[in-house]
This record gives C-alpha cells, sequence and structure tokens, in this order.
C-alpha cells in the first residue's frame, strides 16, 4: 500500500524510492491497527507507536499533528492519535457503551502514577509524546513485574503444595510405624 515513486533514473536502475507518508509511517510505527492487537503485544504496540511520534520521526515522514491531534500527510490521509488508535484503551479500557474509561488499563493498574491523563494533556498541549513514552515503558515494567509475581506465587503454591504432601507422607509414615 505504500506509495512508490520511480523516476527516470530509478527505472533504469531497478530501484524504487519510497515518498514519506503517513503509510510510510504506519509501516514502521503503527503497522496493526490497535483493535488486532492482541493483549500479548499491546505494551509493545503502543510503545512504537508514541516512539514516531518524536518531531524526528514525523519529519522523517513528512507528516505533522494538525489541530485535532491527527498525524496529518500532504495528502491529507489522517491518523487519530487518542482512545481510538490506542491498543490498551481498545482492549481494556472501554464499557458496554464503547466509552472509554482508565479503570482497566493496564497503564493504570501496573504502573507507577497512575492513568496516563496527565501525559496526554502533555501531548494534547506540546506535542510532546516522551512524557507517554515514559509512562508506556514504566507500566510495561510493571506488567512485567506482575507476570514474574505471579508465576512466582504459582511456584510458591505448588512447592507448598509439594512439602506439604512430603509432610503428610512423612506423619502417615510415621504414625504407621515406618519411620
Amino acid at each position: 500500500m505504500l506509495e512508490i515513486v520511480q523516476d527516470y533514473e530509478d527505472r533504469e536502475q531497478g530501484a524504487a524510492t519510497v515518498t514519506p507518508s503517513l503509510d510510510t509511517w504506519k509501516a514502521e510505527f503503527y503497522p496493526i491497527e490497535a483493535k488486532d492487537v492482541s493483549e500479548e503485544d499491546a505494551g509493545a504496540h503502543a510503545a512504537l507507536k508514541w516512539s514516531g511520534l518524536t518531531k524526528e520521526n514525523l519529519d522523517k515522514h513528512n507528516i505533522h499533528i494538525d489541530e485535532y491531534h491527527c498525524i496529518v500527510d500532504s495528502k491529507g490521509s489522517f491518523l487519530e492519535v487518542g482512545s481510538h488508535s490506542c491498543v490498551w484503551c481498545i482492549i481494556n479500557a472501554r464499557d458496554e457503551d464503547n466509552r472509554t474509561h482508565c479503570n482497566g488499563c493496564p497503564g493504570k493498574l501496573f504502573g507507577d502514577y497512575g492513568s496516563c491523563l496527565s501525559e496526554w494533556y502533555t501531548w494534547e498541549r506540546d506535542h510532546d509524546p516522551v512524557p507517554m513514552i515514559d509512562w508506556i515503558e514504566d507500566a510495561r515494567k510493571g506488567i512485567d513485574q506482575a507476570k514474574i509475581d505471579k508465576e512466582l506465587s504459582v511456584q510458591t503454591e505448588y512447592e507448598k503444595g509439594y512439602i506439604e504432601g512430603i509432610r503428610d507422607g512423612y506423619i502417615k509414615a510415621k504414625k504407621n510405624g515406618g519411620m
């Protein structure tokens, strides 16, 4: 779907050049629509999207942010930067009426700073993605730690059951005169 432009020299050499656009930006930073991302890949998807919103990456793809917080290219193609393109909002933070709320957001649940509203307002005001990038990374660390904690808890329960089984076997054996 990338717009391929070839000038005369490129055609002679058989090489194609890609015109920077929203399509090229999406190919690099938003390759999958948020609604199609698995819960397992959500954090990586969010981090990738927001890393693409730095001035350097916007300039690289010849796109800009408009007054409605949309990524726009010279052809008028756009992508809204908001809850409709946020994988965590789509997966976890929508109620049955499709309204956004933050209660189920893993960033709020596992990060150190609560919901992303402060970072969002910074983005809205300054178009500075760094606070959101930092928030996402913090949340991802929290999610990773929660997975580790859950696994350790499962292991601990297993070990506890194993030890109790040994103890119970020892007690039974002792009662039956086996020890």
